[in-house]
């Protein structure tokens, strides 16, 4: 069975990043409801770093709650 596509990527692309920030708290995060950026953020979340992530609404889609995330929408 093949893995679905962000596992594999955070097991091959980011297995050599380090997200233990030392005393990092919280971070600013763009493009996070992209493919590579969810799977960054699902990584600063789960360090116990909180993320600012900015969104653009697309199709009336807005990004998922999550702890420890708070959204803003704008673009660059």
């Amino acid at each position: 069975m093949v893995e679905p596509a962000t596992e594999y990527l955070a097991k091959t692309v980011f297995q050599d990043v380090d997200l233990h920030f030392s005393g990092m708290r919280e971070v600013a995060l763009t493009g996070a409801t992209g493919f590579i950026g969810s799977v960054i953020l699902s990584q600063l979340v789960d360090a116990g770093i909180k993320v600012r992530a900015l969104y653009r609404v697309k199709n009336g889609r807005i990004p998922p709650v999550i702890a420890g995330v708070r959204w803003i929408e704008g673009g660059l």
